[in-house]
């Protein structure tokens, strides 16, 4: 497992689920919407380009949260700075590494489908900066 720089202050930050399964309670810490962003971003920055999957999992966790959400918990965090700068830096255009390492995750994707993924991927973290921005 690759250690990340903020691990810690990602795991103090974290925060607490409690819920039951069956007869047993259950406690899961995760971390908050900025924690996970910035997680992955210096994950990207350690494994590429050895491994796509960081980028992949960013993306995906922005459509499951919503572009909204996520740009609400950047807006209001001390790092928004350094968060929006890094998205901006690897999510640019499609020829950004963040792009091109969701596409190599997505191995499978040919023509017209690699090029509306990219195009996504694109759109998605240009809407977080933008409302990251206004919010």
């Amino acid at each position: 497992m690759t250690e990340l720089p903020r691990g810690d202050q990602v795991l103090a930050r974290a925060i607490d689920l409690r819920f039951r399964i069956g007869a047993r309670d259950v406690k899961l810490k995760t971390p908050s919407p900025v924690d996970f962003v910035l997680m992955k971003l210096d994950a990207m920055r350690i494994r590429r380009p050895v491994s796509p999957k960081d980028a992949f999992d960013l993306y995906a966790y922005v459509h499951k949260k919503t572009p909204a959400v996520v740009a609400e918990a950047i807006a209001s965090a001390p790092e928004r700075g350094e968060a929006l700068g890094r998205l901006q830096e690897v999510f640019a255009d499609e020829h950004g590494a963040g792009v091109r390492d969701v596409l190599a995750f997505a191995g499978s994707l040919d023509g017209i489908e690699r090029e509306l993924v990219a195009k996504d991927v694109v759109r998605t973290f240009a809407t977080v900066r933008r409302l990251a921005t206004i919010g």
